[in-house]
């Protein structure tokens, strides 16, 4: 039998802390999710994440940072050594289509019983590819 694949909601916290090395502050922001299968989705445009982590840091980045450093669950700011902010926790929440085809796309233009896909220029039938290449969340939340 072969299994569905349902929408979901996808939270992560978001730990932001702050310490000092040497000369050096160190700000870190932790990512933790109840499933380690969640963090495939936290750094990829083609979902809402990408831009929700980037909100958040842009809020929360401090002034002049001298290196970044990614990593699967975290980012690390290093900033010459300042006044320490207070460590705080965030969340994130974002939806995960079932598919990542024409119908769950926020690039597609539906027409009558067809989806037109202005990136590739074609036109499928409804409901489109289940899988595309060129693929972008909807902005949906749950209901």
């Amino acid at each position: 039998m072969r299994k569905i694949r349902e929408e979901k909601n996808v939270e992560f916290l978001v730990n932001i802390r702050y310490r000092i090395e040497g000369e050096k502050l160190i700000q870190t922001f932790e990512f933790s999710s109840s499933s380690k299968k969640n963090f495939i989705y936290l750094f990829d445009p083609r979902f809402l994440f990408k831009n929700k982590v980037d909100s958040l840091l842009s809020e929360f980045l401090l002034k002049d940072f001298l290196q970044r450093i990614d990593e699967e669950n975290k980012i690390t700011f290093l900033y010459e050594k300042q006044e320490i902010p207070k460590n705080c926790i965030r969340k994130l929440s974002a939806y995960i289509p079932p598919c990542f085809g024409c119908e769950y796309c926020s690039k597609a233009i539906q027409e009558n019983d067809f989806i037109f896909c202005p990136v590739k220029n074609k036109h499928y039938p409804f409901p489109g590819v289940k899988r595309c290449p060129v693929f972008k969340t909807k902005n949906k939340i749950l209901t």
